[in-house]
């Protein structure tokens, strides 16, 4: 069975770097009908804390990114490093009983350290899942060090330990990862271990071709999640950053279709350039057809936000002018704020047209009905169309971007309505 693993280190928030190689592993179980461990390294004691453990697991459920096993599932404690160094400490006397590894003290090292013995004038080959042929020469790698003093294993030791024991077939990770691999590979072959196959993915850009970072802008998910953008969005784009489309030119994908358009062989090689204008066209576009978009406002609204008779409806009139979820507020005012404005004797004839008509109809009204009040009304005052959506407009938000008006005569109802169209034609 495949099995891939996402193994963060809770050290600070979760890096869109790192919610991509989550999304590439998750996307690779579930194309393969494998499973997707969680995996907790924090074995650095001074970086790693409960706090960022609880951020990166609210922010893989927030994005939708299940796991089959590991932290916070049955056996959870196997599934964080730091409470296992007796395990690893096992592995290493073995390393030291095959005179494999030794306690060094130096000048570099005034505490003991133990270090993994490099034979020389070997080669290190394996087959890289995204770059091909990898050769390494074991004349280039010193002595390297797998466990200090008190016993804290460190990251070569402890990956290739948890790896095995916990069945990863295939390693999905950062390009970064690629100068530790031979290591880890002498490691496996040390204890006699199978290799996993190793994926090695391209760095995320910025748009000055450096790597991805806070110069840059927002780079953790948290931080993106506070602006408003949604988690399809986030994922949408990601994977964009990474996967091939063979040919394809759609941009906008749900989970399925990433699912479906996903292959071991289609990572880029090439790094990506993070564009937030291109995430904003993505959010906007989730935004307007997500059916979790009602769920996702809760975060924003206010108390007279709550008050709005039909919220979902207002949500759902007014999500298609927005870019984030935190604009949703701000357009929802159009149904808690009544407009000020001044008509002219000309618009006032139309608002009263309209006001009659509204007072001697039945509500609610569905799309089509108020549409053909409008066209009756246009009709009857023999006017330009743009005339009398214009005024409306101004009677009823007095804004010169909305939603559609008669969707907006919907959400506000009869009796709200007609509130602010009495109120347009007073004098003032």
């Amino acid at each position: 069975m495949i099995k891939v693993r996402f193994a963060p280190s809770p050290s600070g928030d979760l890096h869109v770097g790192n919610v991509r190689t989550a999304l590439f592993n998750w996307l690779f179980a579930k194309k393969n009908n494998g499973k997707f461990v969680l995996r907790i390294e924090d074995t650095n004691k001074e970086e790693s804390n409960q706090k960022n453990i609880d951020a990166i697991i609210d922010s893989l459920k927030w994005l939708g990114l299940d796991w089959d096993e590991g932290y916070g599932k049955e056996n959870s404690n196997r599934y964080q490093q730091s409470l296992n160094f007796d395990k690893y400490k096992k592995y290493a006397d073995i390393l030291i009983e095959k005179n494999l590894a030794k306690w060094i003290t130096d000048k570099d090292h005034p505490n003991p350290v133990l270090k993994f013995i490099v034979k020389k004038d070997e080669f290190i080959n394996f087959n890289d899942g995204v770059r091909g042929e990898v050769s390494f020469s074991t004349n280039e790698i010193d002595d390297f060090s797998i466990m200090k003093h008190d016993g804290t294993p460190l990251y070569n030791l402890s990956v290739v330990i948890d790896d095995h024991e916990m069945e990863i077939t295939d390693v999905i990770r950062g390009e970064d990862g690629i100068s530790n691999t031979p290591r880890q590979i002498l490691l496996y072959r040390a204890f006699g271990f199978n290799e996993p196959k190793f994926f090695h993915v391209s760095f995320i850009l910025g748009q000055d071709g450096q790597k991805y970072s806070k110069s840059h802008g927002d780079t953790s998910i948290r931080q993106f999640k506070e602006k408003g953008y949604t988690p399809e969005a986030m994922l949408n784009y990601l994977y964009l950053l990474g996967i091939k489309r063979n040919g394809s030119s759609k941009e906008t994908m749900n989970i399925d279709d990433m699912i479906n358009g996903f292959s071991s062989n289609g990572f880029l090689k090439n790094p990506a350039i993070f564009d937030v204008n291109k995430l904003n066209f993505l959010n906007a576009y989730h935004i307007r057809t997500s059916n979790k978009i009602f769920d996702y406002s809760k975060h924003f609204i206010n108390m007279k936000h709550s008050l709005i008779p039909d919220l979902n409806l207002a949500i759902d009139t007014i999500k298609g002018n927005c870019t984030f979820l935190t604009d949703i507020p701000t357009n929802l005012n159009i149904f808690c704020d009544d407009p000020i404005c001044k008509l002219s004797e000309d618009q006032i004839k139309i608002i009263t047209l309209l006001k009659n008509k509204i007072e001697y109809n039945r509500f609610p009204l569905n799309n089509d009905e108020a549409k053909e009040l409008f066209k009756q009304s246009i009709k009857e005052l023999n006017i330009e169309p743009k005339i009398f959506y214009e005024t409306l407009k101004l009677a009823l938000v007095n804004r010169e971007s909305c939603p559609e008006l008669f969707k907006i005569i919907l959400v506000l109802g009869k009796d709200k309505t007609l509130i602010r169209l009495n109120n347009s034609i007073k004098e003032k």
